[in-house]
């Protein structure tokens, strides 16, 4: 809505400059003179703001977002495990596509599953470190990282969740070499959850459960969505360029982004869905057709009131930990009784 109050204002500028103008140059008797320049300017006027408006700033925010890293206010953040009583190692592994992320691992001498926790868009892995170590302190081995262009991450292209997935992968195997057999557990938030959830798809007996915190539906959609949210601008054409653009400089396919069709692959392993009441981003009926896109009956859908978008842990840190833990305990007991 900004940018239509900024397009207004560019506007009114334009038209009471042609009509000021044109007062300034009525005494001269040069009417014929100052019409023109006003039908000039006001023709140049409706004929660039379209082209500003749906063909180069959609190129422009899908640069910006492709090329997006770690916010400033999270840069800033210096914690570690050892502020929560956790004793950690820094860890260096390769996406499966040969990018070089850096993270932390935290062991548990236990049989319990190991969980790779993803953190969302413009965060790092201080977004989700305090759940990992609160998973560290009931024995879960735990493991954080930075995303590809996030925190301490190599730099490469943002795919809003599809590449990211073999991030998650990577942290997959980097875990399984740690821990040995033990099944394992995916928790991400937002664009980590939407690469879980991909990753999970992915992945063979190995995978026990994936708890994911407001991941969107579809590129597509979520597009869409922040187009009409933040931007108050029509979806067409602005959204189809938005992520065409996306797709093109990232190096991807945005149809490939695609949550609910990569939950339909999921055979095994529990689901767990948590949002926000408050999510403008992700509405009640998306997240609904989320958790209804889930094949199998092993799912549970929690809504924290009051939430906005990947807040549910900051709003009820207690009971969203409790929810976690709870989840986890019953997902190990049947496994272990099966």
């Amino acid at each position: 809505m900004l940018l239509l109050y900024l397009c207004g204002a560019i506007a009114g500028i334009f038209l009471l400059g042609s009509l000021l103008l044109k007062l300034l140059l009525w005494p001269l008797k040069v009417r014929t003179a100052a019409r023109r320049w006003c039908k000039v300017t006001l023709l140049s006027y409706l004929l660039s703001l379209p082209l500003f408006l749906f063909l180069l700033l959609p190129i422009l925010l899908s640069y910006l977002i492709t090329n997006s890293s770690t916010r400033p206010q999270d840069r800033s953040i210096n914690r570690s495990p050892t502020d929560f009583g956790r004793s950690f190692k820094e860890v260096t592994f390769a996406s499966r596509d040969g990018i070089k992320l850096r993270g932390w691992f935290m062991s548990a001498e236990s049989e319990k599953p190991g969980i790779v926790l993803s953190h969302g868009l413009f965060r790092n892995r201080q977004e989700v470190l305090e759940r990992a170590c609160l998973l560290n302190q009931a024995n879960y081995p735990t493991l954080v990282f930075d995303f590809r262009n996030h925190g301490n991450s190599q730099k490469k292209n943002v795919s809003l969740g599809f590449n990211e997935r073999l991030d998650v992968l990577a942290a997959c195997d980097f875990l399984t070499k740690e821990i040995g057999d033990s099944p394992l557990v995916l928790f991400g938030v937002s664009m980590g959850a939407v690469a879980s959830i991909h990753a999970a798809a992915e992945l063979g007996s190995e995978l026990t459960a994936v708890i994911a915190d407001s991941p969107f539906r579809s590129l597509k959609e979520t597009v869409a969505q922040h187009t009409r949210l933040f931007l108050g601008m029509p979806t067409i054409p602005f959204a189809q360029i938005f992520v065409w653009n996306l797709g093109r400089i990232g190096e991807f396919s945005p149809s490939d982004v695609d949550t609910a069709a990569a939950l339909k692959r999921l055979s095994q392993g529990e689901t767990l869905l948590i949002f926000g009441t408050e999510d403008r981003r992700i509405p009640s009926a998306t997240s609904r057709a989320i958790w209804e896109a889930i094949p199998h009956p092993n799912k549970r859908i929690a809504r924290f009131e009051g939430a906005l978008h990947g807040a549910a842990f900051r709003s009820a840190p207690d009971r969203y930990m409790n929810l976690v833990t709870e989840f986890l305990e019953n997902q190990t007991r049947t496994s272990s009784e099966g």
